[in-house]
């Protein structure tokens, strides 16, 4: 019995012990939390580790009083100090005028911004031509303002930094040199100018012998380019004398914001040759002179020239479709094609008179002829359109929405005469300041008119007229220039 009992006392002793054992085990193999590693490898890792973590503990222990020191070949923290001394990454910058044209009198505002922080530019640093500087400022590292003040006789204004006055914290200068052009809008033939939702007008006023005034509404028109011809937007109704070319303008050129008056005309001219003549200068000027040769046209441009000591001519083809687009290249200077009969467009009827809305006609067929010039449209169209009460003719001016350079009527009412002789192909090669051929027997009409089908009213529309032919469908609008042009 004594026997028995020591023995389960034995027992029981190696029982504890060996519970301890793998309570001590079990502990050491928590810090393994997450690992799927059978359990006969687990006090292998369990091992290693431990001796890992002793030896990092050591590392640690022994640079814990000791500032760490920087590897010479390690990426720096921030990347202002990537480029140093590198000449690969010469900075890159561009310059606007807050204005693309500027008024004598009105300070024009440039804006130089730099790709980096640039050091050493300094105000003489900024070369001003055709203006004086009224101001500078320094308003970051990398954006400057410059104001200027147009020069009265100057037609552009152009601020220029040179590639080496600009140079970057890490010493390397500009990609290029950096230039602002902006055009001036002389005028100083004007009673009145101002700049009216970036556009700019101003308004010429003159008065005959007996004292009697007509003014005429000028727009400023900018330097620029664009397609000239049928565009693709437009090919619905394409020709083959409205070829597709690039044009560029050097130069801005005012032109009347609408056709000229009737009054306008006599004042200047002391006649009144309209074919639809009110003899009420109310009247006069609302409605457009028309019936006037190409040579009537440029006589009165002269007879006002003169007497304003100013430079008053008819505008060239690209001078007149650049200014009746406004950057378009739709149709119609508002709109797409829309025309669905040579009398039925909605957009031509938004812009314009023509055939379609000039008499106020109402449709009763949806078929429509096609207009030609040599009949008299009035009697062809009650065949198919309710007759009206008001007359078939001109209306008047500013009635229609404008472009977005704020002109009226450059589509309907009456075409208007232009300066260049005409060509039945337009030039297809890019062109600079183009002016027509040198010879000819018509001269070009643009815009279309009151008795014309809507296609007439597109902006790249063209027709050829003799320059001593009139008609009570052609007058004019009229450009004023720099004298130097």
């Amino acid at each position: 019995m004594k026997i028995g009992f020591l023995s389960i006392l034995i027992v029981f002793v190696l029982f504890v012990a060996g519970c301890n054992q793998s309570t001590s085990s079990s502990a050491a193999n928590s810090s393994n939390v997450g690992n799927s590693t059978p359990a006969s490898h687990n006090n292998v890792v369990s091992s290693n580790n431990s001796s890992n973590n002793s030896s990092n503990n050591n590392f640690n222990n022994n640079n814990s009083n000791t500032n760490p020191v920087a590897d010479n070949n390690s990426t720096p923290a921030s990347d202002n100090t990537q480029h140093i001394n590198n000449p690969k990454n010469p900075p890159s910058a561009s310059m606007i005028f807050t204005f693309r044209d500027g008024l004598v009198g009105e300070p024009l505002m440039a804006v130089f911004y730099a790709s980096e922080d640039l050091k050493g530019l300094v105000e003489s640093d900024f070369t001003i031509t055709g203006a004086s500087l009224k101001s500078w400022e320094k308003v970051t590292p990398k954006l400057y303002r410059v104001v200027v003040l147009p020069n009265s006789t100057t037609k552009k204004v152009i601020i220029r930094v040179d590639k080496n006055a600009a140079v970057d914290v890490d010493g390397n200068s500009l990609k290029d040199d950096v230039e602002a052009v902006a055009s001036v809008a002389l005028a100083p033939w004007a009673k009145s100018i101002r700049r009216y939702r970036g556009i700019i007008d101003a308004n010429l006023e003159y008065q005959n012998s007996n004292a009697k005034v007509a003014s005429i509404d000028m727009i400023w028109i900018r330097p620029g380019s664009f397609v000239m011809g049928c565009s693709k937007a437009d090919d619905k109704h394409c020709k083959n004398n409205e070829t597709t070319h690039k044009v560029t303008l050097s130069d801005g050129f005012w032109i009347s914001r609408s056709e000229i008056t009737q009054k306008q005309w006599f004042i200047a001219m002391g006649t009144n040759p309209s074919y639809f003549n009110v003899t009420s200068l109310d009247e006069q000027e609302k409605l457009p002179v028309e019936n006037i040769s190409y040579d009537d046209a440029l006589s009165f441009t002269e007879k006002v020239s003169t007497t304003k000591n100013l430079k008053m001519t008819l505008p060239t083809e690209a001078q007149w479709e650049y200014a009746a687009r406004a950057t378009t290249t739709t149709a119609y200077y508002d709109n797409y094609d829309d025309i669905k009969g040579d009398a039925n467009s909605e957009s031509a009827h938004f812009i314009g008179w023509y055939a379609g809305n000039s008499s106020e006609w109402t449709y009763k067929k949806k078929t429509q002829p096609i207009p030609s010039n040599s009949v008299d449209l009035s009697t062809k169209y009650q065949n198919f359109y309710k007759k009206p009460s008001t007359s078939f003719a001109t209306h008047y001016i500013m009635q229609k929405a404008n472009s977005d350079w704020r002109l009226k009527d450059t589509s309907g009412n009456v075409a208007e005469w232009c300066l260049d002789w005409y060509q039945d192909n337009l030039a297809t090669a890019d062109s600079v300041d183009p002016k027509g051929s040198s010879s000819g027997t018509k001269r070009v009409v643009k815009g279309g008119s009151w008795y014309d089908g809507a296609a007439m009213l597109r902006s790249s529309s063209r027709e050829g007229i003799a320059p001593s032919d009139k008609s009570n469908r052609v007058g004019l609008r009229v450009v004023i220039l720099p004298k130097d042009i």
